[in-house]
């Protein structure tokens, strides 16, 4: 897998060709999820911003948003990483870029997809920031903060049931009751996959026969948690 990972690699800091570019962050997508080491290239060797800056100039095509996927996937996998995240953290735009993609694919049920790769990202990121990041961007990027809740809002219309049920959730935890909204901290040294799970945590539990929720109702209530924890 190392000289699948150094063309990859290759690839994504050099390459000007899309359909390269595709299949290069779709391998580090996969890569970053079975091995450490790769987030911890990724992450030193400069493929980060790279790839905040194929997202911000990303348009509405479908090989661009497969891109944009891949791309928000592998952030994913090396955010699981306490050692990995600082490159993260380095990233200026992130808020504002992450942001820009919730605010342009939570109107169709056919992006919740990406919707939600987003979503995961952004709660990621927020819930697991060191001591000050959330001051900062609260000072920094208080626009984004509307558009963030902004979304929020839209997403609870085409949401009414989960809305009522997020409300419920909070009037449990008056009574004393268990919440049915918890967002688990993600494992310092877990797993990507244990760190994906724990974030989709911030969704309610479901019976066993009850149909899965959707992207955009997971979004809505990983948001929800993302606001609170900007102290919104």
């Amino acid at each position: 897998m190392g000289n699948r990972t150094n063309a990859a690699l290759r690839t994504l800091l050099t390459s000007h060709n899309l359909g390269d570019v595709m299949r290069a962050v779709s391998s580090l997508e996969m890569f970053t999820l079975i091995a450490p080491y790769v987030c911890e290239r990724m992450a030193a060797e400069g493929a980060v911003p790279v790839l905040f800056t194929l997202m911000k100039r990303s348009n509405r095509s479908v090989p661009h948003l497969k891109v944009v996927g891949h791309g928000l996937r592998a952030l994913l996998n090396i955010a699981a990483h306490t050692d990995f995240r600082y490159a993260l953290y380095a990233q200026p735009d992130l808020v504002p870029t992450l942001t820009e993609l919730l605010q342009a694919n939570y109107s169709k049920s056919a992006s919740h997809g990406l919707l939600w790769d987003a979503t995961a990202l952004l709660a990621h990121i927020t819930l697991n920031a060191p001591d000050g990041w959330a001051e900062t961007v609260v000072r920094a990027h208080a626009e984004c903060l509307k558009r963030l809740e902004s979304v929020h809002a839209m997403l609870l219309r085409q949401q009414p049931a989960a809305g009522a049920k997020a409300g419920a959730g909070s009037t449990a935890a008056k009574k004393g009751l268990p919440t049915p909204l918890r967002l688990q901290q993600t494992r310092p040294n877990g797993t990507a996959a244990d760190n994906r799970t724990s974030i989709a945590a911030s969704v309610p539990t479901r019976k066993a026969t009850a149909a899965p929720l959707d992207s955009g109702t997971k979004s809505l209530h990983a948001l929800k948690r993302v606001m609170c924890a900007l102290g919104r």
